[in-house]
């Protein structure tokens, strides 16, 4: 597939100011990209329904009732599930929900579905990511071959989130509100690689592996600032060996791999 630098694309980068409310932080975002919002998901709900039996028999449900466009039980499962990670977050959510005229049930699978997939164990999604010197500057390079759905490239912005005079990109997929890789000017770069999931255990009352990753992002701290913070998070899909979900964060002659619930740190030797 051939790369094209992201100005060539003619996409926007979408600014999200963090000191708005949350209700409209993405309200600008929601409608500019409503029907790519809307097309996404219905291949999200699509795929979702198909592929249910690969789902934890105890996913099934919520990735049924969540497929649903309306309805009780779906209603029921966004209000548990979002309980689980932060009001602001699940404001964001009901907000993209109601500016892009989308069901909420949809936008909250489509930003569970990470988390879902990876219980799953469903392969073809892995993705690789290394660190190295460009030009004696340390980069952060991801390869994303996420085909869960295949028109998720399609439908991925840049998101610059700032707090004042600092902010963040971030690699976003529109209609969600968490993170999977972004850069920090100055300070960090941090991607989500996913992995099999052999000895991993899962909490559907925890946070979502995204939403956390925002979480720590949104502080905007210094390197050793997000690496202690991701040492400490609990989230839906836990990792008991080093067969999990990986993180990878890059800054100055640092470079770090955290294996939950062991991270690693280890210093680059390139100066």
């Amino acid at each position: 597939m051939k790369l094209t630098p992201y100005d060539e694309t003619l996409y926007p980068i979408y600014d999200i100011d963090l000191t708005a409310p949350p209700e409209i932080r993405w309200k600008h975002v929601a409608e500019k990209e409503s029907k790519n919002i809307g097309r996404l998901l219905d291949d999200v709900t699509k795929l979702c329904a198909h592929r249910v039996a690969d789902f934890p028999l105890a996913i099934q449900p919520v990735v049924i009732a969540l497929g649903k466009p309306a309805g009780t039980l779906a209603g029921w499962l966004v209000n548990m599930v979002a309980g689980m990670f932060g009001q602001e977050y699940v404001t964001e959510i009901r907000a993209i929900a109601k500016h892009s005229g989308q069901p909420l049930s949809h936008v909250m699978l489509g930003n569970l579905t990470y988390d879902f997939c990876q219980m799953a164990g469903i392969v073809g999604l892995c993705c690789s990511s290394y660190s190295c010197n460009v030009a004696e500057v340390p980069t952060l390079v991801r390869n994303m071959d996420w085909v869960w759905p295949r028109s998720t490239g399609r439908h991925t912005r840049l998101i610059r989130f700032y707090r004042g005079p600092e902010h963040y990109l971030s690699v976003s997929v529109l209609g969600c509100v968490g993170v999977l890789s972004a850069m920090c000017p100055g300070k960090w770069a941090v991607t989500m690689n996913q992995a099999p999931t052999a000895g991993s255990s899962t909490g559907l009352f925890q946070w979502p592996v995204l939403q956390r990753l925002r979480n720590v992002c949104d502080q905007m701290g210094s390197f050793r600032q997000v690496v202690a913070g991701l040492q400490e998070y609990q989230t839906i899909f836990r990792a008991t060996s080093s067969e999990g979900p990986r993180v990878g964060i890059v800054s100055g002659s640092m470079s770090v791999g955290l294996d939950r619930p062991f991270p690693r740190l280890q210093e680059d030797p390139t100066p």
